[in-house]
Formats: C-alpha cells, sequence, structure tokens
C-alpha cells in the first residue's frame, strides 16, 4: 500500500511538471508571437517609426522612416534629429503618451509619442496630416478673409439660418447704424430682424422667407423694409 500510494504521489508530481512545462511553453510561444506581430506592425506601418534613446540617437526607424531619412541632405538629417529630440523632450519627464504636430520637409505629421522610460528610449510615430491640415488652413483663410470683409462693409450683415429659425451672424455696424448694443440683440433671442422690422413690413418680411426656403436655389430676392433704430 506505501509502495502504491507513492506510485500515485510520483505520477500526480509528473503531471503537474508536465502541465507545467506545457503552460510555460504555450506562454513562450504567444510572447513570440506578440513580438513578431508587433515587428511586422512596425514594417508595415504606411508612415514612419523612430525610436530614439534621451541622447537623440535612433535606436530604430522602419522602412519609411528610411526613405524619409534617405530623402534628407547630410545637414538636413542632424537638424531633424535635433527636432526629434526636442520633441522626445516632452515626454521625458511625464512618461505618458503624447501627440503633437510638426512641419517637416514641407509636410505636416501628427507624431504620438510613447516613452519607455525604463528602458531609456521613446517610440514616435508619425502620421502624415498635409492634406487634412492644408483644408483647415485654406478654411481658416477663407473665414478671415470673410470676417475682413465683414468689418470692412460699413452696412449691416445678417445672416439667418432658416431651418434654426435663429440669427447665426451679424456684424458690429448694427450699433453704428442702428444704435443697437449687444444687450438689446440679445434680448431679441435671435430673431433681431423680425424684432427690428415695423410690424406694417412684417408680412412683407414673411414673404421673403417663404421664397428662400421653397424658391429657386442660388437665386437672389430683394426686398425693401423700415426698420426701427434706437
Amino acid at each position: 500500500e506505501i509502495a502504491q500510494q507513492k506510485e500515485q504521489e510520483l505520477k500526480a508530481l509528473q503531471e503537474r511538471t508536465e502541465h507545467s512545462l506545457l503552460q510555460h511553453d504555450a506562454s513562450f510561444s504567444q510572447n513570440l508571437q506578440e513580438t513578431s506581430a508587433s515587428s511586422e506592425f512596425q514594417e508595415e506601418y504606411p508612415n514612419p517609426i523612430f525610436r530614439l534613446d534621451l541622447e537623440g540617437n535612433i535606436l530604430y526607424l522602419n522602412s519609411k522612416g528610411e526613405e524619409l531619412l534617405q530623402s534628407f541632405s547630410t545637414d538636413r538629417v542632424d537638424g531633424f534629429k535635433r527636432l526629434l529630440l526636442h520633441k522626445v523632450k516632452h515626454v521625458e519627464s511625464d512618461s505618458r503618451p503624447a501627440t503633437l504636430e510638426t512641419y517637416i520637409a514641407s509636410k505636416y505629421y501628427l507624431l504620438f509619442l510613447v516613452p519607455f522610460a525604463g528602458k531609456g528610449y521613446v517610440n514616435i510615430y508619425m502620421t502624415d496630416i498635409t492634406e487634412r491640415k492644408e483644408a483647415e488652413l485654406a478654411l481658416e483663410d477663407s473665414q478671415n478673409f470673410v470676417r475682413n470683409i465683414a468689418h470692412t462693409v460699413p452696412n449691416i450683415i445678417y445672416i439667418y439660418d432658416l431651418e434654426e429659425d435663429r440669427c447665426i451672424y451679424l456684424n458690429e455696424h448694427i450699433h453704428s447704424v442702428l444704435g443697437s448694443n449687444s444687450e438689446d440683440i440679445q434680448a431679441m433671442a435671435g430673431h433681431v430682424f423680425m424684432s427690428l422690422v415695423i410690424p406694417e413690413d412684417l408680412p412683407t418680411l414673411y414673404r421673403h422667407i417663404f421664397k428662400m426656403m421653397y424658391g429657386q436655389g442660388g437665386k437672389v430676392e430683394d426686398e425693401k423694409y423700415i426698420v426701427r433704430d434706437k
């Protein structure tokens, strides 16, 4: 009976050992796959990836990063490294990922910086956002141009959203022409023009609004109203 008991204990120990080894092998295989997938991701990433130490040395770059460096002259490569190091300083003390924008070689890039404080380096994932950034800048220029015109024209410019039934823009000349201040405008609760037009001209205003809502798109409709000044 003692021999049989020892044999069972030995068998149980062997099974536990085999199970532990199988778990170790599975864990090792999974880690290997994850490392491989990470490496594949870095190489397949369609934009540059750089790994910099805290001295500004490039420890790793993917194929797109190599293409970017090869497009620079020797002097520009040094300047590019200094630029990346400057960006790295933003996350060096924080140890949390950060997102920054920068302009490099006539292109706008979004930089996603992932620091590894314990390992002494930072991964920089670059995404080309030139098309989006240029669209944003063009829109901003257009808005500034329209805003400058609105300030320059010595007349009241009034924009009314028909669907929302409210005023969405009114330039400052309403004060110089009609004497209305910001408190007066606020009291009109978004219905500035309806509040200013004399009662006798309100039917004309309503017909005008109807034409604008159901008329031909792009057609200019001219109307004359009498409005109250202050």
